[in-house]
């Protein structure tokens, strides 16, 4: 008798087969067929262990078929050598010692000669699932520094996944190296990939230093770069992906024109977002000269009631929406805090705009306010309970008084009514 064995993820099945002469053909009719659902814990097993599962399953159900006919297991899985393996342990171990007395056969499978069991075989044959491919999207990142007599300036090109572009300036308002500039770019536009959304980002640029840098290939030698890189690996924290990688400046033409629209201050075409950044985005440290910050850009400025999309004409910085500047989309409001002046402009009042002492101000009297309105209802509400109980407690009062005097005598219903 022939034992062919089939198992998929939750079920192991099995059919005995005998195998007889007839009109001179050799021919396979089932005889027995059985099936197991397995346990969670039997469908950890590994496919050929399930396999030989099921011959031990046969074995224990199908025990008289086995004392008395000589058994030859089919299966295309190596059955053999797993039943007679010397080192095998465990559960192997113990089906190959209960199915010892028996002493199967094991070949392997080769041609079909019944339908039937060619169609058990074919429907019990255990689909391989391949899970589709999970394409990882990542948001691709250029940016450049540029240097020029005018000023220092950035410039950032973000590109979705779908291949959309959003292409950021930024124009800098203090003095410092084209290094500096190359750190700035790529600070600004992790800020915007961060705030946008995007969860994986491959940050591309032309200079080898801030590249090697971030990457952890080099290491910063001065207190500023060191800073500006600890700054940047802070802010790709917050990515599920982050990656830097250097190319040529031929590859980097778009970051590279924007960064020089930004130091040359020229006027910016539409489309194109613009930002200020009038401090750095690090502390420089006292003992490097190549950040310099101008006082006028610490201290934040005064800005005239009449127009507040201005500063004064001393102050010596350049007005957010200046000549030189178009309406930013909404997408360039999101340069955080590196803009004093655009802090500053949030509000129409001039406890707003102010110090912080001028927020303070306004905030207590609205606390006062609110304090003095709830004490006031509070008031009113125990008042006009007091009144209700009086009224009740006198007229219990007059009640009690008449039901007295008329008791005793003392005096007439008349008279209780005259005195009340």
């Amino acid at each position: 008798m022939l034992l062919y064995i089939a198992a998929t993820n939750r079920v192991v099945s099995v059919v005995v087969v005998v195998e007889r002469e007839e009109e001179g053909k050799t021919v396979q009719r089932p005889v027995y067929y059985l099936s197991e659902v397995l346990s969670f814990s039997k469908q950890n097993y590994p496919h050929f262990q399930k396999m030989t599962y099921g011959v031990f399953m046969a074995a224990t159900k199908l025990k008289h078929y086995f004392e008395e006919h000589p058994m030859k297991v089919v299966s295309e899985a190596p059955i053999s050598d797993i039943m007679g393996n010397k080192d095998a342990s465990g559960r192997i171990a113990k089906w190959a010692i209960q199915l010892s007395p028996y002493v199967p056969v094991y070949e392997r499978r080769d041609a079909i000669k019944s339908q039937a069991l060619a169609d058990f075989l074919v429907d019990w044959a255990e689909i391989q699932y391949k899970p589709p491919e999970h394409k990882i999207e990542y948001w691709k990142m250029h940016f450049d520094g540029s240097k020029l007599k005018e000023g220092l300036g950035a410039g950032v090109v973000l590109t979705s996944p779908k291949g959309d572009h959003l292409r950021y300036v930024l124009q800098v308002h203090f003095r410092a190296s084209n290094n500096v500039a190359e750190y700035e770019a790529l600070i600004h536009g992790l800020k915007v990939a961060k705030e946008i959304g995007a969860l994986r980002i491959i940050c591309y640029g032309d200079s080898d230093l801030v590249v090697q840098q971030c990457s952890g290939d080099w290491d910063a030698k001065y207190a500023n770069m060191a800073s500006y890189r600890f700054h940047v690996q802070k802010i790709a924290g917050f990515f599920e992906g982050c990656e830097f990688h250097h190319v040529p400046r031929a590859e980097n033409e778009a970051a590279d024109a924007l960064s020089k629209l930004g130091s040359s201050r020229q006027e910016i075409p539409p489309g194109i977002a613009l930002a200020h950044l009038r401090v750095p985005s690090i502390k420089p440290s006292p003992e490097s000269e190549s950040i310099f910050v101008p006082e006028s850009h610490v201290v934040p400025m005064e800005i005239d009631e009449g127009n507040p999309g201005t500063a004064p004409a001393n102050s010596g910085t350049v007005p957010v929406n200046s000549g030189t500047a178009t309406p930013m989309p909404e997408e360039a409001m999101l340069v955080d805090s590196m803009d004093i002046d655009m802090r500053c402009l949030w509000s129409g009042s001039r406890g707003f705009r102010g110090s912080s002492a001028g927020i303070r101000s306004w905030r207590w009297h609205v606390l006062a306010f609110i304090f003095l309105l709830l004490a006031q209802i509070i008031f009113d509400i125990f008042w006009r309970g007091m009144k209700v109980r009086m009224s009740a407690y006198s007229a219990m009062w007059y009640a009690r008084s008449c039901r007295l005097a008329v008791r005793t005598g003392s005096t007439s219903w008349e008279n209780l009514h005259a005195r009340r």
